[in-house]
């Protein structure tokens, strides 16, 4: 059987249709004229809590500080084995997924996809119309189009099984009833353990005092107008011989008066208006229920997304652990939905032989890690929480996490596309060279404070941004290792000890000496310092050419975990050499065979490690983040090459700038020599070098120059090795 240009097999899955649609995105209900009532929350529906969701402030930035962590998560999708076929199959699924709309991808941005799944930690479910379509031969998502689930109906099978769901909703200009059935639906469930369909809301508990807080600030708009426009009270002076017409008349009059009207009251009446004397604050209420709300909404998160029911929460010593925990649980449920009943689809319609793989997110760093748990104490910690606390507390993980803020804005909207290239970097100053660091006088060549004059393109990029970013992450860098290293270091001195006094020299290696899980944790260490500069350069890049920043590619999160083992495999591997070196030293002179002796070798091997974290270890920072942001740059540009005439190399950033930077700088190349050069920075420790794109759409082209034969009288770059086999 045949599909336009796509061949099936009649041992295969009859494929979809596609290019069929049949519900809608849009909250079809009519209105009604009959305002909302304040409901107990045995009975709120989702509909309910999506209208807390769009309407309170405190209620959308506690969501986002849920969902940020797992969204700002890199995803991949995992190959069944390592065959080549296996291999192949995944990419194909990753590449379906990650394609951008404007390329030929889906008209809903995969992101935008979980963004919208996890507004079911609010509304207790998510549901997702799957719509396919043919491309490059193969059957696709043209979208993964979400419901508003105040327009669905969850319909079950004989055994109370999800079986797709029913929807009523104007489709053009006609109400309609339509069936979405199982195999064109998706569905993710938070707080499962509840209800199997419908799930809980994180937010549960939190619908009380969001009640109540509406019904605060009901009353204090009504005190605000009562003092803005007092109650005037018409009253009879004494004596006065005054019937109750004349008084309702007078009464009426005064009570069309406006601003800055007068009065001329007949004889015998007095105004005055009513003053409000020790007024009720209300604000402080208002903010304690803000709080209240985020313990609530905590508590119940920590609740449903440990799959606990024993109170876990109140009884935790360290309740941000458990926040932590229920992060991964829900990262761990969506990354099950995706693989089972999304990615599956397109291994099955697409393969003889399917070899299905696993939808993953990557591990959250460790120093994300930390700011969550900061970030819970501080919603939890105070009685009295306002809003812009709980604000900048959500800007905070945003800016850490790379997190477009937009996006869940749209996600909460319920929009389908992402036609706006709005995905910037809000963590950047803006380019003003007036307040860059002054380098040293011998090269200050420039007024500005950089070395030289900057060139057209060089105005666009943050010098400033870039400079501290660098010295961050390389001090980061050093306070996260050094600890570790330290740790490994005396570790490795005492089994050394051990093995000098037993005589079991063949037994010292890498892996006696080296504590495994401390190198794991040092590993881990480079990598993520990798990959935080790497976001940073990639972001930084996109706002210079103004286009958006790509999703990683799967090449560079495996460079960045590859490079981070070679680099630690590597070190260590010399390190034991080292120290065995100097084990046979002592063992041809004879000095092992008194305690003495066996301590002047320990106290000469504590020198080695100590100066082998000086000369080697102490310096990887600079090469590591100098890596990372590059490559995130250099994603960029490729990304978007078509609309790139040419490449600058610019060593605005060095403190001193060597002989090869110098010949290099300033230096102008085509796509061709960009891609295959040999000096792609950094090219050697402490090179802060970078390249600099020219758009085709510049009025000003610069000359190409291309690049010397030789800068600085070498051929190739001394951290070469770095990038090609990702060694040091």
């Amino acid at each position: 059987m045949k599909i336009g240009s796509l061949n099936i097999s009649l041992a295969k899955p009859t494929p979809p249709k596609t290019d069929v649609e049949i519900g809608t995105s849009v909250n079809g209900l009519m209105p009604s004229i009959f305002g909302d009532e304040f409901i107990d929350t045995a009975k709120v529906k989702a509909k309910d809590y999506k209208k807390m969701l769009d309407s309170d402030g405190t209620v959308q930035a506690l969501y986002n500080t849920i969902v940020m962590p797992i969204l700002g998560s890199n995803w991949t999708i995992e190959p069944e084995d390592d065959t080549p076929e296996a291999v192949k199959q995944s990419d194909e699924v990753e590449d379906s997924l990650r394609t951008p709309p404007h390329k030929g991808g889906m008209s809903t941005p995969f992101d935008l996809v979980m963004a919208q799944s996890l507004r079911a930690v609010v509304e207790g479910y998510a549901g997702f119309e799957k719509v396919y379509t043919i491309k490059k031969g193969q059957i696709a998502f043209r979208k993964i189009a979400w419901r508003d689930p105040t327009t669905i109906t969850m319909r079950t099978d004989e055994r109370g099984g999800f079986n797709g769901f029913k929807q009523r909703a104007f489709i053009g200009s006609k109400y309609e009833e339509i069936n979405i059935p199982v195999d064109r639906s998706f569905l993710f469930t938070y707080g499962k353990e509840f209800h199997n369909l419908k799930g809980r809301s994180a937010f549960t508990a939190a619908y009380v005092a969001y009640d109540k807080k509406r019904r605060l600030y009901y009353f204090a708009e009504q005190q605000a107008q009562s003092d803005a426009l007092k109650t005037k009270v018409v009253t009879v002076k004494d004596g006065a011989k005054i019937n109750q017409d004349e008084l309702d008349a007078t009464v009426a009059a005064i009570d069309e008066l406006g601003f800055k009207a007068t009065a001329g009251l007949p004889a015998g009446y007095a105004l005055d208006t009513l003053k409000s004397e020790n007024a009720l604050d209300l604000m402080p209420l208002i903010d304690h229920y803000n709080a209240e709300m985020a313990r609530s909404v905590l508590a119940m998160f920590i609740l449903l997304g440990t799959g606990s029911k024993s109170g876990s929460y109140a009884l935790s010593q360290d309740q941000s652990d458990f926040f932590i925990q229920a992060l991964m649980s829900i990262r761990k449920n969506l990354e099950s939905h995706i693989t089972s009943y999304l990615i599956s689809d397109l291994y099955r319609f697409n393969y003889e032989t399917p070899k299905y793989g696993t939808f993953k997110f990557e591990d959250i760093t460790d120093s994300t890690i930390d700011l969550l748990k900061q970030v819970f104490v501080k919603l939890t910690e105070k009685d009295r929480l306002p809003q812009e606390v709980i604000d900048g507390v959500v800007q905070k993980v945003a800016d850490k996490l790379d997190i477009d803020v937009d996006l869940l804005e749209k996600a909460n909207k319920g929009k389908e596309t992402d036609s706006k290239d709005d995905d910037k970097s809000k963590d950047v100053d803006p380019p003003v060279v007036e307040n860059a660091k002054k380098k040293d006088s011998s090269t200050d060549l420039a007024s500005g404070g950089w070395r030289r004059d900057l060139t057209p393109a060089e105005e666009k990029v943050n010098f400033t941004g870039i400079e501290k970013k660098l010295d961050s992450l390389e001090a980061e860098y050093e306070r996260t290792v050094r600890p570790i290293y330290d740790e490994m270091s005396n570790k490795a001195i005492l089994k050394l000890n051990e093995l000098l006094e037993a005589g079991k020299y063949k037994d010292i290696t890498e892996k006696k000496l080296f504590d495994e899980n401390l190198k794991n944790q040092y590993i881990r260490a480079i990598k993520e310092s990798g990959l935080e500069a790497y976001v940073y350069g990639k972001n930084g890049a996109s706002d210079e050419i103004d286009k958006k920043a790509p999703s990683t590619p799967k090449n560079s999160k495996n460079f960045f975990r590859d490079n981070a083992v070679s680099i630690a495999d590597k070190q260590f591997a010399d390190l034991t050499f080292k120290i065995s070196a100097k084990v046979s030293e002592a063992r041809r002179k004879d000095q092992l065979s008194t305690d003495l002796s066996i301590g002047a070798v320990i106290a000469s091997v504590t020198e080695i490690i100590s100066g082998y974290y000086k000369d080697v270890v102490g310096i990887t920072a600079s090469a590591i983040v100098a890596i990372g942001i590059n490559r995130g740059r250099k994603d960029t540009f490729d990304e978007h090459d078509s609309d790139i005439a040419s490449y600058q190399y610019s060593a605005i950033l060095d403190l001193r700038t060597c002989p090869i930077c110098e010949d290099l700088d300033g230096k102008v190349i085509d796509e061709k020599e960009y891609k295959n050069t040999l000096f792609d920075p950094p090219i050697h420790h402490h090179c802060r070098c970078i390249w600099v794109a020219i758009l085709k759409d510049e009025l000003d082209q610069p000359t190409i120059t291309g690049l010397p034969d030789a800068p600085g009288g070498v051929t190739e770059p001394s951290l070469k090795i770095i990038r090609e086999d990702a060694l040091l």
